[in-house]
């Protein structure tokens, strides 16, 4: 796996954003999931559990994840969005949730290949609400 990209000095990207490439589906799912980590969670440290099967898997301590005063679950959303990682929160029994996360190598293409940056979801957000 990549270098550690979330530290608790920093829980952020850890890195130099001028060092990443402009479009983060260009990175390998290693990479990908080595700063989705250190985003949401602060590093590898504060997660459970993350092995990578045919897909990854975070299981998330606690059992818990908010949009707000504990904003993980927002940081999972921003976070899929920006690295283009599809994000399935699912129960894991009395242990919490785990996050199976599958890499989507292309904006625009085929469903299962594809995931969009923030933008379009935000866009379908605001018609909702605001056009009825």
């Amino acid at each position: 796996m990549a270098a550690k990209a979330g530290t608790d000095a920093n829980y952020g990207w850890g890195v130099s954003m001028s060092d990443q490439p402009k479009d983060f589906c260009e990175l390998s799912l290693d990479e990908k999931v080595d700063l989705f980590v250190g985003y949401v969670f602060g590093g590898e440290h504060h997660v459970r559990k993350l092995s990578r099967v045919q897909h990854y898997y975070v299981c998330v301590p606690h059992g818990s994840l908010s949009t707000f005063d504990g904003d993980n679950l927002t940081r999972v959303v921003l976070a899929s969005h920006m690295l283009g990682l599809r994000a399935d929160v699912e129960n894991h029994g009395m242990r919490g949730v785990r996050i199976l996360l599958h890499n989507r190598p292309v904006r625009e293409g085929r469903f299962c290949e594809r995931h969009p940056t923030i933008d379009k979801p935000i866009k379908k957000c605001e018609e909702w609400f605001y056009n009825g």
